[in-house]
C-alpha cells in the first residue's frame, strides 16, 4: 500500500500480477482508495480511473480458502465493475482484508462468503484485523503475578514441611518440654497459616482475571469458545463445578491459543493436554481424600468415644486409625509430587499467549504503519 497526501489510504496492486483482460475476465482494478466522507470508492482501472457510490455498489467478499476476492457489482445493472484478488500474488491478502474492513465501516453495502478448509478457521487473519477496533487486552502483567503467587505458595508449603520435620527432631533430642519454644512456634505457624490464606486467595483472585481477559482475547480474534466469560468467572468458586470446569476451560485455553497461532504460522505444532491432565487429576484426587479423611474422621471419632464410654477397648477403631493416617500421608505426598505440575503448564501457556499477543501487536503496527509511513 502506497502514502498519500489525501486522509484515506491508497492500496496498490502488486506489479506485473495480472492477465490480460478478456470478455470473460472481469476488469482488475490496479488502484483503490475508500472515502467515508463522500461515500465513494475510488478505482483506477486499465480503461481508466472513476470512482463507484457506496449506495450503488455492492462488495462481495470471498474467500476459498487461501484465495480472497472482492468483487464490485453494480446495484442498478447488476454487473461486475472490478475484482480485487490475492490469486497469483495480483493483492496481498492484507490489503484485502484492510480494503475489506474500511468498506464495512465505511457504510458499505459487503457480502461476505468464506469457504473454510478442513480441520482450519481461514477466516482468523480477518479476526485479527477485525479484532484492532475493539483491541486486545494484554494478559502477560496478571499471568506473571498469578505465576508467582503459585510459586510463593509452594515454597510455603515446603517451609512448613522443614519447620514441622525440624520441630519433631528438636523434641526427641530435647531434654524437656519448653513452654516458650512451643509459643514461638505456636506464634509463628499462626502467622505462617494467615500470610498461605492470604497467596492463596489473592493467586484464585489473579487466576480467574487471567482466565477471563484470556477467554475473552480468544473470542475477539474469532475463536468459538465453549462458555461464556460470566461462566469462566464463577465457575472456580461454586463446588463441584470448580472440579470440572476449569479444567475445561484452562484446557480449551492451552488448545485454542495454539490453533490461532498455528492459523499464521503452519509450522505451529499443537501439542497435547497431558500435563493439565494428569494435574486436574491429581487435584480432584486431593480435594475428595480431604473430604473422605474428615468425615471418615468425625465418624470415627465418634464410635471411638461411644465405645470407650461403654468400657470397650477401642482397639479396632485405634488400628482404623493408623491406616487412614497412611492413607493421609500417601495422600499427601502425591499432593506435594503433583502440585509442582501446575506452575509447569502454567508457565508454558503463558508463553505461548504472549507469542500470540505478539503476533497480533506486530499486525497491528505493521497495519498502522502502511497507512502512516510512505
Amino acid at each position: 500500500m502506497n502514502e498519500s497526501t489525501r486522509a484515506n489510504p491508497i492500496y496498490v496492486a502488486l506489479d506485473s500480477k495480472f492477465a490480460p483482460s478478456s470478455a470473460n475476465t472481469p476488469e482488475p482494478v490496479f488502484e483503490i482508495s475508500i472515502d467515508p466522507s463522500t461515500q465513494k470508492i475510488n478505482l483506477e482501472k486499465a480503461q481508466g480511473g472513476g470512482f463507484l457510490r457506496f449506495e450503488t455498489t455492492l462488495v462481495r467478499y470471498i474467500q476459498k480458502e487461501d484465495v480472497v476476492t472482492i468483487e464490485l457489482w453494480s446495484i442498478k445493472n447488476k454487473k461486475l465493475l472490478g475484482t480485487l484478488t490475492n490469486k497469483e500474488g495480483q493483492w496481498s491478502t492484507e490489503d484485502l482484508l484492510k480494503i475489506r474492513q474500511e468498506l464495512k465501516i465505511g457504510g458499505a453495502q459487503v457480502q461476505e462468503r468464506v469457504q473454510h478448509r478442513p480441520g482450519t478457521d481461514t477466516s482468523f487473519t480477518a479476526d485479527l484485523y477485525n479484532s484492532f477496533e475493539g483491541g486486545l487486552k494484554d494478559n502477560a502483567d496478571i499471568g506473571k503475578i498469578a505465576l508467582i503467587l503459585t510459586w510463593a505458595k509452594i515454597g510455603l508449603i515446603c517451609l512448613c514441611i522443614v519447620m514441622v520435620f525440624g520441630g519433631v527432631l528438636y523434641l526427641k533430642n530435647s531434654s524437656g518440654f519448653n513452654m516458650n519454644s512451643f509459643l514461638n512456634a505456636y506464634y509463628i505457624f499462626g502467622v505462617g497459616w494467615i500470610v498461605f490464606c492470604g497467596v492463596i486467595l489473592a493467586e484464585l483472585i489473579l487466576y480467574v482475571l487471567w482466565a477471563t481477559r484470556a477467554y475473552t482475547n480468544l473470542r475477539r480474534l474469532g475463536a468459538n469458545m465453549r462458555f461464556s466469560d460470566r461462566q469462566v468467572g464463577w465457575s472456580f468458586f461454586i463446588p463441584i463445578t470448580w472440579w470440572i470446569y476449569p479444567y475445561l476451560i484452562v484446557k480449551e485455553i492451552w488448545k485454542k491459543i495454539q490453533l490461532r497461532i498455528q492459523d499464521v504460522l503452519p509450522e505451529q505444532r499443537v501439542r497435547g493436554a497431558a500435563l493439565i491432565n494428569i494435574w486436574w487429576a491429581a487435584n480432584v484426587f486431593f480435594q475428595v481424600s480431604l473430604i473422605y479423611i474428615w468425615v471418615k474422621t468425625r465418624i470415627m471419632a465418634s464410635a471411638l468415644i461411644s465405645e470407650l464410654q461403654m468400657g470397650g477397648s477401642g482397639a479396632d477403631y485405634i488400628q482404623e486409625a493408623e491406616n487412614l493416617n497412611r492413607y493421609s500421608g500417601i495422600t499427601g505426598i502425591v499432593a506435594f509430587v503433583f502440585m509442582f505440575i501446575f506452575p509447569i503448564f502454567f508457565a508454558r501457556i503463558l508463553k505461548q499467549e504472549k507469542r500470540l499477543y505478539r503476533i497480533f501487536l506486530k499486525l497491528k503496527v505493521n497495519s498502522v504503519g502502511q497507512e502512516t509511513v510512505a
